[in-house]
């Protein structure tokens, strides 16, 4: 699956040696197909609290923990390495501390663990690296903040409530009015539409069959929110077949 001499290998052989994740929760973060950090996976899978894996690394390694919503990185210590490395190894420059022995540079990881991170730091900064243990969601904010890296995580809305009663259902009215007659028409047939898979089918077919643009963004958008899991497909066609029925989404869900 992963080997354990590897830097994802010493972190994973602690997480199920600790009884943190199962091996088949492990499989499933490697087998996501994205850039994300080990650690993010598995936390976007509902594996494990980052905050967990932070204290487990913390007593593992000795290394103390650092709060990078109150820390304030150096500027000279942010030079040393570039943004890209960092949000590849999901760690951040604090400072760069001088003893009798030297310089070396401080540095927030969400994995200490990581070989492959401490060389490359090393090679980016020439100077011996010592390591914080941070929360990788704040390291990923602070890389965010100090270098202006977006995150590879894709956005996952996980609403507290039927989104859809929080927006008044003129604002579907007003947008769709504006719509081309072809687009609007898909909305006012009389196909049956019985569940998520026919509304879906629906929606993807007006985005093929449009030739405006905007029309086109519409849909994009609509189809993002359903994989988000922020609205039903059928939900949003029957509001928007008769917006004042206030049941339809909740029969469809």
């Amino acid at each position: 699956m992963v080997n354990s001499n590897s830097s994802a290998g010493r972190l994973a052989t602690l997480l199920i040696d600790s009884e943190r994740i199962s091996g088949a929760q492990l499989k499933s973060a490697l087998d996501t197909n994205d850039q994300c950090h080990l650690i993010e996976r598995l936390v976007a899978g509902g594996a494990v609290d980052e905050s967990v894996v932070a204290n487990d690394l913390a007593q593992h390694t000795g290394r103390p923990r650092v709060s990078l919503d109150e820390a304030t990185p150096e500027e000279k210590a942010l030079a040393t390495v570039s943004g890209h490395l960092c949000s590849r190894f999901l760690v951040l420059p604090i400072e760069i501390s001088t003893t009798a022995a030297g310089s070396h540079l401080v540095v927030a990881m969400a994995d200490p663990l990581d070989v492959d991170a401490i060389r490359a730091l090393h090679g980016e900064a020439d100077m011996r690296i010592s390591p914080l243990v941070a929360r990788a969601s704040a390291v990923r904010r602070a890389i965010e903040r100090c270098y202006g890296i977006s995150s590879p995580i894709p956005v996952q809305i996980s609403p507290s409530e039927d989104v859809l009663d929080t927006i008044r259902p003129q604002v579907f009215d007003d947008l769709f009015d504006e719509l081309d007659e072809t687009f609007g028409s898909l909305f006012d047939s009389q196909d049956v539409i019985t569940n998520e898979a026919d509304a879906l089918r629906l929606l993807k077919n007006a985005m093929r069959r449009s030739t405006k643009i905007r029309d086109q963004l519409l849909v994009s958008l609509i189809l993002s929110l359903v994989e988000a899991g922020v609205i039903t497909a059928k939900g949003l066609v029957d509001r928007i077949r008769d917006p004042n029925d206030k049941t339809t989404e909740e029969s469809s869900t």
